[in-house]
């Protein structure tokens, strides 16, 4: 499943028969598609340490300094929501003693981790592409972008509300299948095999 096959059950689940194939045609639905597509995916990728988007990898540290912390590490670039940081690379095994701060840097602004912990990882969600979403996962995505999208298209606000309400049972519905597949994939894999070396955990 692809961007235009989520936007397009997005479409259907506000009732519009219109499908779109690319984000620059020239029509309303591709268009406003295009404006929230990348913000929804992000939000709801942010919103659960999901199994298929979850990594773990080595931070850079820097050269810069913090008053309350002795290390500063550059943020990973891929990065949507940092898990955790600790001094091993196993999923799962983290210290919430971290902040993430901007700093500004030949005036423009960056994210930070600070912490306490010498030759830090970071276990973290990535942005990742659409084909390793779970069916789900797709499911909700879609149910927010319709959320994000009905007013401009033209549906009521009763429609608006009710996609709403759909995200957050296909969002409660998506975490519960990804946990318990996580649960059988932790029982068949051991942790230091999945996580091991910047591996992403439930591959």
């Amino acid at each position: 499943m692809n961007s235009f096959d989520i936007c397009n059950m997005a479409l259907m689940n506000l009732k519009i028969s219109r499908t779109i194939q690319s984000f620059s045609e020239n029509s309303t639905e591709a268009q406003m598609c295009n404006r929230v597509y990348d913000i929804a995916k992000k939000t709801v990728l942010s919103l659960f340490p999901w199994s298929f988007a979850r990594y773990t990898a080595v931070l850079t540290v820097t050269e810069e300094t913090s008053n309350k912390y002795d290390y500063v590490y550059e943020y990973p670039d891929d990065a949507i929501r940092i898990i955790g940081v600790s001094n091993s690379d196993e999923v799962g095994i983290r210290s919430d003693q971290f902040e993430i701060i901007t700093l500004s840097t030949d005036s423009q602004y960056v994210r930070r981790i600070v912490c306490n912990i010498e030759n830090s990882y970071a276990d973290y969600i990535i942005d990742i592409t659409e084909d390793s979403f779970s069916p789900a996962f797709c499911d909700a995505l879609a149910w927010k972008i319709s959320s994000m999208i009905g007013l401009s298209l033209g549906a009521s606000g009763q429609d608006i509300q009710f996609a709403m309400q759909m995200f957050g049972i296909k969002l409660n519905d998506a975490q519960r299948i990804d946990m318990i597949e996580k649960n059988k994939d932790d029982k068949l894999i051991p942790g230091y095999i999945a996580a091991r070396g910047g591996v992403r955990s439930g591959f």
